[in-house]
């Protein structure tokens, strides 16, 4: 009989438990928290790229986060070739279009999870929502169109049953090849996928 690897992660609170030297902090650990995430099959990356950006113009990622669902954005990457840029993100969007779905992989790739919050590019956005984040990439300089790179925000916490709004504001004065990345973890129960909202207690 074969072994189902794709069961072999963590499957209830106890197991969590028996993991942990320290299951209100986790302050003793063998492995960074971000490789514990991909090894346990709770965190995903994906991409959006528009090769046209006008300028002027702003290109989107919509995350729709249901209610009682706990996901945390860890990182947004953006890459292009040429700036400046400009790009933000905000909470409590309004949309009339959610747009094209964004594949989101799971970065263990003998995990059967998946990700709870639905994410997209190009909505059709009616109100963007307060800023809660920024941040500006400058223009290379000397007329070069070279790769630009940025990553920014730091980890964010998403409230549930909230959309969110990530934005990027080509103000380069001509078009551009614009690439935006995300990476979100969501701990979760793999064989109901239930979100856990608070670190065990005993």
């Amino acid at each position: 009989m074969s072994f189902n690897w794709k069961s072999w992660f963590r499957k209830s609170v106890e197991d969590e438990l028996q993991r942990s030297f320290d299951p209100w902090t986790h302050s003793i650990t063998v492995i960074q928290e971000n490789h514990r995430m991909i090894h346990d099959g709770f965190f995903y990356t994906g991409n959006a790229r528009d090769a046209a950006v006008a300028n002027g113009a702003k290109f989107y990622m919509l995350i729709q986060v249901p209610a009682f669902v706990f996901v945390h954005l860890q990182i947004f990457k953006v890459t292009g070739d040429g700036g400046p840029l400009e790009y933000d993100l905000h909470e409590g969007t309004t949309f009339s279009d959610a747009g094209t779905p964004v594949e989101m992989f799971n970065r263990n790739r003998n995990s059967s999870n998946t990700l709870g919050v639905t994410v997209t590019q190009d909505p059709t956005v009616t109100v963007e929502g307060p800023v809660i984040d920024f941040s500006y990439i400058p223009d290379p300089g000397g007329g070069n169109a070279g790769v630009i790179d940025s990553t920014a925000f730091g980890e964010f916490l998403l409230e549930q049953g909230q959309d969110y709004l990530i934005g990027v504001h080509n103000i380069s004065g001509q078009a551009r090849d614009i690439t935006a990345s995300i990476a979100i973890y969501q701990p979760q129960y793999p064989e109901d996928g239930t979100a856990i909202a608070t670190p065990p207690q005993s």
